[in-house]
């Protein structure tokens, strides 16, 4: 037998056999229900549409999507689906996923093989990324295709992947139909694989979250699909199991248009937050012999990381206590002056703020960061192994970002200091021109390269970039305070507002609690040149300029901080003086019956109880 990873490559490479099976397009792949499928659907639609009821009954355009119908019959070789319908023409995906065998991912993974734009990527998830869709249980798909159209003219494509247990496995773009000599909307495959959409329905489900009906539906998506092209293979009568829906444009928000249907529902939205164990009922059914699903029932799934305990506004309130590090060196990447919370002329790291609670940890960087998309650099050393020098073979997260930083094959790359190996990256930068933004990324730096990473998105001016999963970044930029411009000594004492970063425990893979150690500094925009802001200080000098040739082991004291697993143990320091005093009681009072900082219990009002907590430590923090 062929190694299942090879199988869809073999099927491709045999087009002289397979081609001879898919010469039939014209007559019978061509988006509409003919009678070599039974009488009767497998599954009809229970809701209606929330991407558009479609009102264009051309064959090739549509302005919204629905599955109404699903019918399949095989053959000795092959499967022939019929999903009645539409597929907007705005390049919305039509998303097929099938279980023909033993294995497969009942959870998306995110090592699969990359096709249509990293499609399971964007759906899938690993312990670091966080989330995936969760498939009900009883279906662990081992195959994929996927499909839209668009464009002028209108043109179909698809691409299909396997979908193996330990991830990897083989991915083919199918083809698209402006390469079909027999027209209308359809794709010949040198795989045998064969797909054609009629989007003439005007019927159907209607608009709407509602309970709809799907019935009667003739035309939309019909795909023929060899049995050789599946991973281990597939004998007719053994039974196989399917579920489709309709996604967005870049795979990243699913519609209410599951086959078979959620039974009245909204949009279900990001797929990695998908379960589809706690939605009522099976979305998958059985062909060819599988019986389907039982109830599944609801399970309750896993449960989301919980909020910070702090407030994300890019403020240093009173439960991260004393900054860990304050900086000593004056800032030779400019001195910010203006002001505001979004768009700054400098960048400078004044001091470091940190705890670790039950669930995450957070971090503020008090200081600026220049709205010319300069970057905050972040290192976490959370494990035993990583990274001391960093390498070449990094996740390629925010433009190459680690590899412009590490070795390119010269035996250089940024390198700690001594007892400092990152297991983690993260990014941070900002700008624009009329309109500001901020955004983030993040990647795993395994011991020995590769891994995972993750573009965490974007975020307005005093808005909270918050990703799906769990991780939470906010700036504040107004700080003019802090050090100047320059290369000797100084002190950024007193600076509470920066960048802060809240991150689940559970994103840090291998975590069995303990102290986590950070290296911070400020980079240029192409992270090449390495600036003289670094946490914790470098004792004056000179920007450190070429990104893979900083060496931290070469300059005095450390350039990294140890954020203790105890958390703050001076809770009422409000103003990170060191001392719970008078000012500390005033910046409460002042704020009384609000929220934000001398929420010193975390309910969400400062009262009484605060206050007892602030008096409860009053003095210097020990």
């Amino acid at each position: 037998m062929l190694d299942s990873e090879h199988r869809l490559l073999h099927a491709l490479a045999c087009t002289g056999i397979l081609i001879v099976a898919s010469t039939s397009l014209a007559q019978d792949v061509d988006g509409s229900l003919d009678p070599a499928y039974p009488a009767d659907p497998i599954v009809v639609q229970d809701t209606n549409s929330m991407f558009g009821d479609n009102d264009d009954p051309d064959p090739l355009s549509a302005n919204g999507s629905e599955l109404d119908v699903l019918y399949a019959y095989t053959t000795e070789t092959e499967v022939v689906l019929f999903i009645g319908g539409n597929l907007a023409s705005d390049f919305q995906k039509f998303e097929l996923f099938l279980d023909v065998g033993e294995g497969g991912q009942n959870a998306i993974r995110y090592d699969n093989p990359d096709i249509d734009y990293n499609a399971l990527g964007r759906m899938g998830g690993n312990a670091f990324v966080g989330g995936a869709l969760v498939f009900d249980q009883g279906f662990a798909p081992d195959f994929y295709i996927t499909c839209a159209l668009g464009g002028d003219p209108i043109t179909t494509y698809a691409s299909a992947a396997t979908m193996l247990t330990e991830g990897g496995g083989v991915g083919v773009f199918l083809g698209s139909s402006a390469d079909n000599p027999n027209g209308f909307g359809g794709i010949l495959s040198d795989t045998g694989i064969e797909l054609a959409i009629d989007n003439s329905n005007v019927d159907g489900v209607g608009s709407g979250e509602d309970a709809g009906d799907g019935s009667g539906v003739q035309t939309g998506i019909e795909i023929r699909i060899p049995f050789a092209v599946f991973p281990n293979g597939y004998t007719q009568g053994d039974g196989m199991r399917l579920c489709t829906f309709i996604n967005n444009d870049s795979h990243g928000f699913a519609s209410n248009q599951f086959l078979p249907g959620l039974g009245g529902s909204a949009n279900l939205g990001e797929p990695r937050l998908i379960n589809l164990t706690q939605v009522p009922g099976c979305q998958f059914v059985g062909i060819d012999g599988d019986a389907g699903g039982s109830a599944c029932e609801p399970d309750g799934g896993s449960t989301p990381p919980g909020e910070p305990t702090v407030v994300m506004d890019g403020f240093a309130d009173a439960a991260y206590g004393d900054p860990i590090a304050v900086q000593d060196t004056m800032t030779g990447f400019g001195d910010a002056s203006i002001g505001l919370i979004d768009f700054c002329d400098g960048s400078e790291i004044d001091a470091i703020y940190g705890f670790i609670d039950d669930e995450r940890l957070n971090l503020l960087l008090a200081g600026n960061v220049q709205s010319n998309y300069n970057h905050l650099e972040l290192f976490i050393d959370y494990v035993e192994g990583g990274q001391n020098r960093i390498r070449g073979d990094n996740p390629g997260v925010n433009f190459n970002a680690l590899g412009r930083m590490g070795d390119d094959g010269n035996g250089n790359g940024l390198t700690f200091d001594e007892g400092f190996e990152a297991d983690v990256y993260l990014e941070f930068n900002c700008g624009g021109e009329k309109e500001f933004s901020f955004f983030a990324s993040a990647a795993q730096m395994l011991t020995d390269g590769g891994g995972t990473g993750l573009e965490l998105g974007g975020a307005g001016s005093g808005e909270v970039l918050s990703n799906f999963n769990g991780m939470q970044v906010a700036l504040d930029n107004s700080n003019v305070a802090g050090v100047v411009g320059g290369n000797d000594l100084d002190d950024g004492s007193g600076v509470l507002t920066g960048v802060e970063l809240s991150i689940p425990l559970d994103r840090f893979v291998d975590y069995a609690g303990g102290d986590i150690k950070v290296c911070a500094f400020i980079n240029s925009s192409d992270h090449s040149y390495v600036s003289n802001q670094a946490i914790g200080g470098i004792g004056g000098g000179a920007n450190l300029e070429e990104s893979r040739n900083v060496d931290f082991s070469a300059i005095s004291g450390d350039q990294f901080v140890v954020i203790s697993a105890g958390g703050s143990d001076c809770p009422g320091d409000l103003d990170g003086s060191g001392s719970v005093d008078g000012a500390d009681l005033t910046v409460l009072l002042g704020n009384w019956g609000g929220s934000g900082l001398g929420d010193l219990d975390g309910t969400g009002t400062i009262d009484g109880a605060d206050l007892t907590v602030l008096l409860g430590n009053w003095g210097p923090c020990s």
